[in-house]
C-alpha cells in the first residue's frame, strides 16, 4: 500500500477517535458525530459564495454534514439543527465568537458559546411541540416539524426555483411561503381519501398545499410560528440586556 493511503486511513481513523458528544433536543441525550473535515469546511463556504442561492446551499450541505457524521443512525428534525452546528463549532474553532450589534455592524460582543450552548438543555421538547392534527369541514391535515431528509428534498428545489427567479422578488418570495408550508404538511385526509405527503415529490406536494384553503393554510403557518419561537431560544444569545441572534450561516464557520 502506498504511503498516499496509509496517510489517508490514518487521518480517518483519527476523525473517528476525535467523535464528540452533541446534545440532541428532540432526543434529550447526546449524540456521538465525527468533527467537521476541511472538505466539509470548503463545500460550506462554497455553497455561501452564490449569493441567489446561498442559504439554500448552506442548508442542503449541512444537512449532509450531520447525516455524514453522526455515528449513530437517528433522525434529526429541524430544530435539533442549531444545536448540532453550535456543537461543530465548539469542536473545530472553540468557544470564542464575536457578534456585531443588529444595528450597529461597528459594535461588536465577544460571547462565550459554550455557555450559551449548555442552556438548550434547559428547553424541553414536548410531543405536543412537534406534531399536531388540524381538522376544517371534511378536510384532516397532520402537521408536523420535518426531519432534515424532508428538509433537504425541498431545499434541492427551492434552489431550483430560485435559480429561475431570482430577479423576480415578488415570485422568489411566494414561492418560499408555499416551500415552507409544504416542509411542515405530514399527510392530508379529505373525506375518507389520505395521502401521506413522504410519498410525493416535491412540486406534488406544492400542489396539494396550493389547493388548500386558508383556513387550513392559517393553522400549518401558526404551528410553523410556534416551531421558529421555540428556535430563538437555541438562535438568541442575551449580553448586557440585548439580544443578539447567532450568525447560522458559512461565517459560522470561519471566523473566530
Amino acid at each position: 500500500m502506498s504511503d498516499y493511503k496509509s496517510i489517508l486511513q490514518d487521518l480517518e481513523a483519527l476523525n473517528v477517535s476525535k467523535a464528540f458528544p452533541v446534545f440532541i433536543p428532540t432526543h434529550q441525550r447526546e449524540v456521538q458525530f465525527l468533527p467537521l473535515t476541511v472538505k466539509q469546511q470548503k463545500n460550506i463556504i462554497k455553497g455561501s459564495l452564490d449569493a441567489s442561492t446561498s442559504n439554500a446551499a448552506f442548508n442542503k450541505i449541512t444537512n449532509d454534514i450531520i447525516a455524514e457524521n453522526s455515528v449513530e443512525d437517528l433522525e434529526y428534525l429541524i430544530i435539533d439543527k442549531v444545536s448540532i452546528l453550535t456543537g461543530f463549532r465548539l469542536q473545530c474553532l472553540g468557544s470564542d465568537i464575536r457578534i456585531e450589534d443588529p444595528k450597529d455592524d461597528s459594535i461588536g460582543y465577544d460571547i462565550n458559546l459554550q455557555d450559551h450552548y449548555e442552556t438548550f438543555k434547559q428547553h424541553a421538547v414536548t410531543p405536543d411541540l412537534l406534531a399536531r392534527d388540524i381538522t376544517h369541514e371534511n378536510i384532516s391535515a397532520h402537521i408536523r416539524v420535518p426531519d432534515l431528509n424532508t428538509d433537504s428534498k425541498f431545499t434541492d428545489d427551492t434552489k431550483k426555483s430560485l435559480e429561475f427567479t431570482a430577479d423576480d422578488l415578488t415570485e422568489t418570495i411566494g414561492k418560499l411561503y408555499v416551500f415552507e408550508l409544504a416542509k411542515f404538511l405530514g399527510s392530508i385526509t379529505v373525506g375518507d381519501r389520505m395521502i401521506d405527503l413522504k410519498t410525493l415529490s416535491a412540486p406534488e406536494s406544492i400542489s396539494v398545499i396550493e389547493s388548500l384553503p386558508l383556513s387550513v393554510s392559517n393553522d400549518i403557518v401558526k404551528f410553523i410560528e410556534s416551531i421558529r419561537e421555540f428556535e430563538q431560544k437555541y438562535n438568541t444569545v442575551v449580553i448586557d440586556e440585548k439580544e443578539l441572534e447567532l450568525p447560522i450561516d458559512a461565517t459560522f464557520f470561519n471566523s473566530p
